[in-house]
């Protein structure tokens, strides 16, 4: 009987140390468990944020302002604009062609040293005849009527009008929206009638975007969670005495030819990164501002073609 009671008595579970190791068992098991959900929850959001709803800045481009027929640029439009609407009224229309020798500049939505890129808008009249291009090629040449001599364009993305008061001059359906690099025109608010003259241009912002309240709230939950999963885990490993290996190699550290091929590498990027399309974006920019016009920003290689184009040119003649 006492043998009995004797060997109860020092059975493991009475032992302090295996009540410790227990405990430190159970405290393994939960944060393996935490990295395991939080890892999950971490995943879940970061799988969820893409398609999480954002709030869409929208812009509006109008001209003129306040009677300011002043050309405006606006080289940070990108590509083509969602829709683009003009009014020029027949007073104003004939005031600008009575008043200029030769053919005048009635709208365009790209400067005049760029007319042949093949790109925008421009209308122009002379002596009474109204002339339209669209990306390059003439789509109307008409004889202004001497009444109801307005006119008018619209485009979007469905189809592009152009009409002479209540006539259709040119229509199409397919998308032919110009390029807008800005409003330039020979209108001046001083000298012609600027009255219903209107350019309206709505640009497409679609990446010009801020995150919701609940996209917001999820990435901070996932940064949580990937915090949490990640120290469970580091608790959990600092229990089983994982570390990162350390050296094993003696001596001084010597380079290799890997290393001098990095470094190699590494120092001629210093001079061939400037001329690639990502390191050198602002660089060829401001490089081919000069000789484009204005500042290309998306269209800096044709502005760089045009470049080297018209320095081409030059040497010939």
């Amino acid at each position: 009987m006492n043998s009995a009671i004797s060997a109860r008595s020092a059975a493991p579970d009475d032992v302090p140390g295996a009540r410790a190791a227990t405990a430190a068992q159970s405290r393994t098991r939960l944060r393996r468990r935490s990295a395991a959900v939080a890892g999950l929850v971490a995943a879940l959001c970061a799988l969820v944020f893409p398609f999480l709803p954002v709030a869409q800045d929208t812009a509006h481009i109008t001209w003129p302002t306040g009677g300011d027929t002043t050309a405006v640029n606006a080289p940070l439009v990108g590509y083509r604009a969602l829709a683009t609407r003009a009014e020029v009224p027949c007073a104003t229309v004939r005031s600008l062609d009575s008043r200029t020798d030769g053919s005048a500049l009635l709208l365009a939505t790209v400067p005049s040293a760029r007319a042949d890129s093949g790109v925008g808008l421009r209308l122009s009249v002379r002596d009474g005849e109204l002339v339209a291009s669209l990306r390059g090629e003439q789509v109307a040449r008409r004889a202004l009527p001497q009444q109801g001599c307005g006119v008018g364009f619209h485009s979007d993305a469905g189809n592009t009008t152009l009409t002479v008061g209540d006539t259709t001059v040119y229509r199409t359906d397919d998308d032919v929206r110009p390029r807008i690099i800005g409003v330039y025109s020979d209108i001046d608010g001083d000298r012609d009638p600027a009255t219903g003259l209107a350019v309206s241009i709505t640009p497409d912002t679609r990446y010009q975007s801020s995150p919701t309240t609940v996209k917001t709230g999820i990435a901070v939950l996932g940064a949580l969670a990937a915090f949490v999963c990640l120290f469970s885990v580091r608790r959990a490993d600092a229990v089983f005495g994982r570390r990162a290996p350390r050296r094993t190699t003696g001596g001084r550290w010597r380079p290799t030819g890997r290393d001098l091929t990095v470094v190699g590498v590494l120092g001629a990027w210093v001079f061939i990164g400037p001329v690639t399309s990502d390191d050198g974006y602002i660089l060829t920019m401001a490089r081919v501002a000069e000789d484009a016009g204005y500042l290309t920003n998306y269209h800096r290689w044709y502005g760089w073609r045009k470049r080297r184009s018209a320095g081409s040119t030059t040497s010939t003649n």
